[in-house]
């Protein structure tokens, strides 16, 4: 089953919305509401477009909390990523540039293995060996009290029972209390930490399967987008720091981490909102997202990533460059959270299982 989305229409028959001709900007074409109206809360209209049928498109939308079938619809690639929900912040970025993929179908099973890959992350973190996006080294020397609070939980969640579990909540609900209070202070390796804790904190919450937590997740998923922005403003300092330095396998670390928390976070947020939702609108801003092309570099220790890596790691290239080059062949080191990229975009699930085979 393929569930309903608000998608982009690239129609020769309709032009930009009314609001858009108006201040003469470029208009996504999105329905039943450009991104552009949406983030502004204003009127769209499409001359072309009768109100009426959009209207009737938002009627086929998936209710919230209904469960997701075979398939859910998505935009897919070469730029075919997960993304966020429709009223999310992350939306505000004009993407005049961007081409809009065509729908395609992701599977359940592509869902799954992001969820589970997702939640993996707690047992990893607890056994101290490298996430998708925190690397075994960052808190390695001074141990942060941030970290240490993070490290508990997980640890008390992996050992939870219908007793203790009561508990573990409210070691989480604490530990997020004393994010928010400390955030306000917050330099950019703080905020790093602080958006990372969230990550955890969310995947406990939205896939625990209690209703209660999940509502709190959801509540709290703004200040999770919030931090993410602030991060995406921070890599930055991370990049300008890399630079101007010598390099060094710490600072590359910490650059690297910003870039995979940042695409981390964002997916998601998506994949839950696939979930619940079982749609997928703000493909535009994943799609731009920064991803290293070696991920061989991840796994390397400092002496290895000095005799590999010093000074010849490139520039990035964004999500949707990535996904490109693994469609056309192009030979890239792949590792746990390149795969989580991979198999979120439907066209490369092939590939990656025929190659997992041969």
């Amino acid at each position: 089953m393929v569930h309903s989305m608000l998608v982009h229409h690239s129609s020769a028959r309709r032009k930009a919305c009314t609001e858009c001709v108006r201040v003469k900007r470029r208009c996504d074409l999105v329905v039943p509401a450009c991104t552009r109206c949406n983030t502004r809360g204003l009127d769209c209209q499409y001359i072309s477009f009768p109100k009426r049928l959009a209207e009737d498109q938002i009627g086929a939308v998936t209710p919230v909390a209904r469960p997701m079938k075979e398939q859910c619809t998505l935009l897919s690639t070469p730029g075919s990523i997960v993304s966020s929900s429709p009223r999310s912040p992350w939306q505000g970025t004009t993407f005049s540039t961007v081409d809009f993929p065509e729908l395609a179908p992701i599977t359940k099973d592509q869902v799954d293995f992001c969820t589970t890959q997702f939640q993996s992350c707690i047992a990893q973190l607890v056994q101290g060996v490298n996430l998708p996006f925190i690397h075994h080294t960052s808190y390695k020397d001074t141990v942060p009290c941030l970290y240490q609070d993070l490290v508990g939980v997980s640890a008390m969640y992996c050992q939870r029972t219908p007793e203790n579990l009561p508990v573990v909540f409210a070691m989480l609900d604490d530990n997020i209390s004393r994010l928010i209070a400390k955030s306000s202070s917050w330099g950019p390796e703080e905020l790093l930490l602080g958006t990372q804790a969230l990550i955890v904190y969310q995947i406990i919450r939205l896939f625990d399967g209690d209703i209660r937590q999940r509502a709190n997740a959801e509540r709290q998923s703004v200040l999770l987008e919030t931090w993410t922005s602030q991060l995406q403003a921070a890599l930055n300092t991370f990049q300008n720091t890399f630079q101007l330095e010598s390099p060094t396998h710490r600072w590359w670390v910490l650059l690297e981490s910003a870039r995979r928390t940042l695409l981390v976070s964002v997916m998601l947020q998506a994949l839950y909102s696939l979930l619940r939702d079982g749609i997928c609108t703000s493909v535009p801003y994943m799609a731009t997202l920064p991803v290293s092309l070696d991920g061989a570099l991840w796994g390397m220790s400092t002496e290895d990533w000095h005799k590999t890596a010093l000074g010849a790691e490139g520039d990035p290239v964004t999500y949707r460059e990535f996904v490109a080059k693994w469609v056309d062949g192009a030979p890239l080191q792949i590792e746990a959270y390149e795969t989580i990229l991979l198999v979120a975009c439907k066209h490369n699930a092939q590939r990656m299982s025929f190659e997992a085979s041969s």
